[in-house]
């Protein structure tokens, strides 16, 4: 696993710009968060204003969003595989913050779909382009603790999600109809919209204090790799990768759809009771995302190669007994610290599946194979976890109170098989590497 007799690397030194890159990107992640969220904190009021049913709200909310984020990002990612990523990104956030704006000002069905749709689009450029561009900014050796950084972006959005939202919704209610010229009067809903839209226009241009780093592979005289054949070539190594991390996240998604109601069930709380608690948490585990950045990175230059696989199968083997007992526990003080062990152990799952394939692919693949995982975990996990639960609850148990049991299953069954998964995929994705350094003249 290590290789001891070969002298440990030195910590190699960032550049300043390199660290205000991932930084500026730390911050459009959560302001993505932020904005995909933005709706579900309204659907009451845009049900009556738009006199829409809770279908068509749940078709905005889910199937609008995920199946075109997740489609869509294979060919934005070919597109930062082509392009300078700069551009990329500028255009992904003017779109999806426009897009977010044009929905405040939607008044009916299609114009709040096209406006969920249009959000969609903008964010499925922004991971692609922004792993492969921490990719070329950073060292083998503190890849993960970059990425650790970025990866912060999901828990922390969520986390401000509530304040911001809550504060502008506030805001907004207070202001009661607002009238603008050219435009009418507007909800407060709408108001609150293009209130949360406008700022990533302005937001977006930062980008460009981004120096663009060149593609080294990609401007040698080495033949342009192309993704398909990739895929076929390492599938061994790839599949299982691909695979665990959407098995894991159908656990990560099903505590993030169900933990509400189960809270609700189990202990009888309400929203305002559980909300302050569930923010708390997804704070705390974000910022242990960066602390095992670090962990992974000084792994690596000890000579683990596969570090990034390996530790993340250590996260779930501990994971496995305080998620399984989250869901039995009678005291509420108990749910709390073993969902909390959960958090951290199966949440942010892709720092660690981002930095293996940064490392595997080459470059001119890297935001294609970024767009794959994405596609993976972003669309599938997301359409088969909560079905299961609710599946599980409805036909199989045929009582509500039985969702814990539920959750358990799907939740401790998916961690389970991505563990076997992921370690039995150690050894490919050793020989993989090892190819990949010997193909890029790079000593193991």
């Amino acid at each position: 696993m290590t290789d001891d007799t070969a002298p440990k690397a030195a910590v190699p030194k960032v550049p300043l710009n390199s660290w205000w890159s991932v930084s500026l990107l730390l911050v459009l992640y959560i302001l993505s968060v932020i904005d995909r969220g933005a709706l579900t904190m309204m659907v009451e009021p845009i049900k009556a204003d738009l006199h829409i049913t809770d279908f068509q709200m749940a078709l905005v909310l889910g199937p609008a969003f995920a199946i075109c984020y997740a489609t869509l990002g294979i060919p934005l990612g070919w597109a930062a595989d082509r392009f300078p990523r700069r551009w990329v990104v500028f255009a992904g956030v003017s779109v999806w913050s426009l897009s977010l704006t044009l929905t405040g000002l939607a008044h009916s069905f299609l114009g709040l779909l096209a406006g969920r749709v249009g959000v969609a689009v903008g964010e499925a450029s922004l991971s692609p382009a922004a792993y492969s561009l921490i990719g070329d900014k950073f060292p083998k050796e503190r890849l993960t603790t970059a990425l650790g950084v970025y990866g912060m972006g999901p828990k922390l959005g969520l986390a401000a999600s509530y304040s911001i939202g809550a504060i502008i919704i506030t805001l907004t209610a207070h202001m009661g109809v607002t009238h603008i010229p050219g435009i009418g009067a507007l909800q407060p809903w709408q108001m609150a919209l293009v209130m949360l839209g406008l700022p990533g226009v302005l937001l977006a241009a930062l980008v460009f204090t981004i120096t663009e780093p060149s593609r080294t592979r990609a401007e040698t005289a080495a033949p342009r790799a192309s993704l398909l054949p990739y895929l076929i070539k390492d599938w061994r190594a790839l599949l299982p990768i691909f695979l665990g991390f959407t098995l894991a996240n159908i656990c990560g998604q099903a505590l993030q759809q169900w933990v509400p109601t189960f809270l609700t069930r189990r202990f009888d709380l309400e929203a305002a009771q559980y909300a302050p608690v569930m923010s708390a948490l997804s704070f705390v585990a974000a910022l242990t995302v960066l602390f095992k950045g670090i962990i992974v990175d000084w792994l690596y230059r000890r000579g683990v190669k596969d570090a990034h696989i390996r530790f993340y199968t250590w996260l779930l083997a501990v994971t496995i007994v305080p998620l399984t007992a989250a869901f039995f526990v009678s005291q509420l003080w108990l749910f709390y610290v073993c969902i909390a062990f959960a958090f951290i152990g199966t949440l942010s799952f892709l720092v660690y599946a981002v930095a293996a394939l940064q490392m595997l692919g080459p470059p001119e693949l890297r935001g294609q194979l970024s767009a794959v995982l994405l596609l993976c975990v972003s669309g599938i996990s997301p359409s088969i976890s909560p079905v299961l639960v609710g599946a599980l609850t409805d036909f199989v148990f045929q009582d509500d109170a039985a969702i814990g049991t539920s959750m358990a299953i799907v939740c401790v069954g998916a961690l389970v098989a991505a563990l076997i998964t992921l370690r039995l995929a150690l050894k490919p994705i050793r020989d993989a590497l090892a190819r990949r350094q010997a193909e890029d003249g790079v000593d193991a």
